[in-house]
């Protein structure tokens, strides 16, 4: 069975005189596109296995709009540290680290991280097809795997879509 992997961009957070960035809040219209994305979610029926998100403010409140919007269970996310402004190199070690039982993963996070991941993960094919540079706020990106989790090698994934507010 193929893997089900979706990257999501928090959505729209101002940035705050003197505030620290892990602590950002979503903005109002944040906050409207996220609900919208979690409810284009829900029609596509996407209830991943697992969601893991960053610990900032944004990204939580991100999880707790859409699990929401599709009527997920909150116990299905995780909040990893590691995922707060996460590498290329971070990202593919947590997903290589998941249970080979899970089939849907969410990954709620950051850019720039989350568009490398778009970009290699399919070795830039899509990149080169569709003009992609980088996930907006509140967008998502699925890719199938056709290996377990822990083979993920960049260029072996699909873009399978792009979601995002405007499209």
């Amino acid at each position: 069975m193929n893997k089900q992997l979706y990257l999501l961009r928090h959505g729209h957070s101002p940035f705050g005189e003197g505030e620290a960035d892990k602590k950002r809040v979503l903005s109002a219209q944040g906050g409207r596109d996220i609900s919208a994305m979690g409810s284009r979610l829900k029609e596509k029926e996407v209830l991943p296995d697992l969601v893991l998100c960053s610990t900032a403010e944004r990204t939580k409140l991100t999880a707790q709009y859409v699990m929401n919007a599709v009527g997920g269970r909150t116990d299905l996310v995780q909040y990893d540290d590691r995922l707060y402004n996460a590498s290329l190199e971070t990202l593919l070690d947590i997903v290589r680290e998941q249970n080979k039982n899970i089939n849907s993963l969410l990954i709620i996070g950051h850019n720039p991280g989350l568009s490398e991941l778009v970009h290699l993960a399919d070795g830039e094919s899509f990149y080169r097809q569709h003009a992609f540079t980088s996930l907006a706020t509140a967008s998502l990106a699925h890719l199938e795997l056709s290996v377990p989790w822990s083979k993920l090698e960049l260029a072996q994934a699909k873009v399978i879509e792009i979601l995002s507010l405007d499209k």
